[in-house]
């Protein structure tokens, strides 16, 4: 394997591109094993050094539309206000960038009577298990203080004999 040989072939392949022309690193790297009959991971580090060497020419994008690009990188001018010192942007109060979530529209003030208690039967909360665990609790405490007053009857009846 001969690296002058691989950047050599890079930066021709490279200098064939256009203004504004791409080229994935996958396809250069394809180009290049083809005609030297090197190892694909052997010869796409140096690609990547040769492609950042020239990036005064090219330019890399990552992703779907990604690739090697002839040409400079349009800089995008951020024109949102700053903080002076920090640098940070200024955002207005109350835009978040969230959507709020809307609230339900409130019924009207005249529901019937009846509209009323349905909704607060629908509202108020199911006790049916309490009450029941409220009259086990209940029926408990009357079986103690019957137990208890049996066995004062059954003194009373041991004293008076």
């Amino acid at each position: 394997m001969d690296i002058a040989k691989i950047v050599s072939l890079t930066q021709s392949n490279l200098n064939k591109l256009k203004d504004g022309e791409s080229i994935k690193t996958k396809d250069l790297v394809d180009l290049i094993v083809n005609e030297t009959g090197s190892v694909p991971s052997l010869v796409r580090p140096i690609v990547t050094s040769v492609v950042a060497e020239m990036r005064d020419e090219f330019y890399v994008k990552k992703g779907v539309g990604g690739g090697i690009f002839r040409g400079q990188l349009e800089i995008k001018e951020d024109t949102r206000p700053r903080c002076p010192t920090c640098h940070q942007v200024i955002r207005e109060k109350g835009k978040s960038g969230r959507k709020k979530k809307k609230k339900p529209e409130e019924a009207s003030t005249e529901a019937s009577a009846e509209e009323r208690t349905h909704a607060l039967a629908l509202t108020a909360p199911q006790e049916v298990e309490e009450d029941e665990e409220d009259e086990e609790y209940e029926e408990d405490e009357e079986d103690e203080e019957d137990e208890e007053e049996e066995e004062e009857n059954d003194e009373e009846e041991d004293q008076n004999a």
